[in-house]
């Protein structure tokens, strides 16, 4: 069953990847503001889906519950980034938070795979979660105080 939930998994990756760089392009067709927030939401949904995907198939193949509390710390963050930037910066392209969420997310999920099978399972992408959170702290503290 394992097996069948991981190969599955790999074709709705590349699937919801595919959907998710498809809206990433089809925005700049929409004419309405309305129009440009449904696919920005869709983005975000779909963002999700694949980090849901992409934790599940690894839980299934190292059947380590330590992957899920890595999915739950980077879905919170990611939401959190999704939340703050445009809470902090109305003007903000939601575009570019988007496409910054799905690259955090993206070497996330690379990293928890391979620091699955490292000395200390999962301390390299805990690290890299901090290092992360790190980041996005600075990155929206820094032009709040250029700004002032």
């Amino acid at each position: 069953m394992a097996n069948i939930i991981i190969q599955v998994s790999k074709y709705l990756i590349i699937i919801l990847m595919a959907a998710y760089t498809f809206s990433c392009f089809s925005i700049f067709t929409r004419s309405y503001e309305d129009e440009e927030n449904k696919v920005l939401i869709r983005q975000d949904v779909l963002l999700f889906m694949i980090q849901i995907t992409a934790f599940i198939a690894m839980y299934f193949a190292t059947q380590d519950l330590r992957m899920m509390f890595i999915y739950g710390a980077l879905a919170v963050i990611v939401m959190a980034v999704i939340l703050l930037y445009n809470l902090i910066y109305p003007n903000v392209s939601r575009l570019v938070v988007n496409n910054m969420c799905m690259l955090i997310t993206a070497g996330m999920i690379m990293i928890t795979r391979l620091s699955a099978q490292s000395k200390s399972p999962y301390g390299i992408a805990i690290r890299q979660l901090a290092f992360v959170v790190v980041g996005i702290v600075f990155g929206l503290i820094v032009p709040v105080l250029i700004r002032r």
